[in-house]
């Protein structure tokens, strides 16, 4: 009802021109290019793209094991269709994909993914917006991930259920914005290598965040805002089930910038303070600073360097503490070596810490690629990572190192 009362409202003067749009610079990969950008099929008013992906990946280490004795091929087929509509005003957008990868060797470790989606836009006037978005997962995690059980026989799967209602207002030069999110994550019990039941439902969850943010642009290219976010975390599984109930609650007091200035700098950055506070009264409060950004710097227009900036409070999926705190940065440049070649390079680091444990992990990744746009419809993707896990502390996880090289052949229309 807020919501719809905030896009009701009226405003006061016509703008012609949206001031809180941030389009002076283009990213390298995100800059138009006519004769490679595939075209679509027409279907009615809607615009269909359908992609085809397979990629060959050479895995040393498929079980992010410290030994690392576990290197496997993977043959990855990927099929995705967006429709897309193509109205003067409004947008409707529906996704469906289908991802099956398959181990040549570990052929227990050969997994199936879909995800549909559905995203909308309303566009009530020149000066508010209202849109939404709905999702659905069908996935399996990663062994590589911060919540991974190293004790599993098969990857965990987990589907997820999301979505999401934003609306904005202009009023002048002030705008105010109200988003609201959920997520439901439902985890499928797994194994062990020995035969012992892992109870992975204990980790399904729903998550709800609420946030209102107030802009003030002090020129076309700059505002400023502050923004407040609430959330909620509530485990299915509570007490006497489960042996104490992981769910908590917090918030997100913020201020930032959103800018683009002149044709060098364009981003957003925001400061603040974040406690979260858990039901079980065991795991102490998590809470300090916190920072967010995302800033691309243009030196030329080949080249884009872009730095990502976060500090979350994430579940953990441990059982003796739910959450941890993950402080991540991360530093990538884009380059148009020809006008249908990129090169890409990135490096990233994460601290994660784990409440009341004691235990420090730190992430290290990098990545080296190309991109080789041959036409409209044929596209080869050639990808190097490395990622490392350094553990330290008394309940320290597994260290491990993991290097893939993939190869991937995209057909579009």
């Amino acid at each position: 009802m807020a919501l719809l009362a905030l896009c009701a409202a009226k405003t006061a003067h016509a703008q012609d021109q949206d001031i809180f749009r941030r389009d002076r610079n283009i990213a390298v990969t995100d800059r138009p290019q006519p004769e490679y950008d595939p075209l679509g099929l027409q279907v009615g008013s809607f615009l269909v793209f359908p992609k085809l992906t397979s990629t060959i990946t050479d895995d040393d280490n498929i079980f992010a094991t410290a030994n690392g004795n576990s290197a496997a091929g993977i043959v990855d087929e990927q099929l995705q269709v967006t429709a897309q509509s193509n109205w003067s005003r409004n947008l409707v957008l529906l996704k469906a994909k289908i991802d099956r990868q398959q181990y040549l060797s570990f052929s227990e470790e050969s997994t199936t993914s879909y995800e549909l989606q559905g995203f909308g836009r309303l566009d009530l006037d020149h000066a508010s917006k209202v849109s939404g978005n709905l999702d659905y997962q069908q996935d399996v995690e990663p062994r590589s991930d911060e919540t991974a059980p190293t004790s599993a026989r098969t990857p965990v799967q987990y589907s997820v259920i999301a979505g999401d209602l934003n609306g904005y207002r202009d009023f002048s030069r002030f705008r105010a914005t109200l988003d609201g999110s959920f997520d439901h994550y439902d985890y499928t019990n797994s194994t062990t290598f020995t035969g012992a039941t892992l109870e992975e439902n204990q980790r399904n969850v729903l998550e709800l965040k609420l946030r209102g943010q107030a802009d003030y642009a002090l020129s076309p290219n700059t505002s400023v805002y502050v923004a407040l976010t609430g959330n909620d975390r509530d485990y299915d599984i509570k007490p006497p089930v489960a042996p104490y109930d992981p769910g908590s609650s917090g918030y997100e007091l913020l201020g930032g910038a959103s800018f683009d200035l002149t044709r060098l700098v364009r981003g957003k950055i925001e400061v603040g303070y974040l406690d979260q506070h858990f039901v079980d009264r065991v795991t102490p409060d998590m809470s300090g600073p916190t920072v967010h950004g995302n800033l691309q710097y243009f030196p030329t227009e080949l080249t884009t360097v872009s730095l990502k900036l976060s500090r979350d409070v994430d579940n953990s999926g441990l059982i003796l503490t739910p959450a941890y705190l993950a402080n991540s940065a991360t530093l990538k440049v884009d380059h148009e070596l020809l006008r249908n070649v990129i090169l890409t390079a990135s490096g990233s680091m994460e601290y994660d810490t784990f409440g009341s444990l004691d235990r420090l992990d730190r992430r290290i990744g990098a990545t080296a690629g190309v991109v080789y746009k041959m036409n409209r419809s044929v596209n080869f993707d050639l990808t190097y990572t490395l990622l490392k896990l350094i553990t330290t502390g008394a309940a320290r996880g597994t260290d491990f190192n993991i290097d893939t090289l993939a190869f991937a052949i995209v057909l579009q229309r």
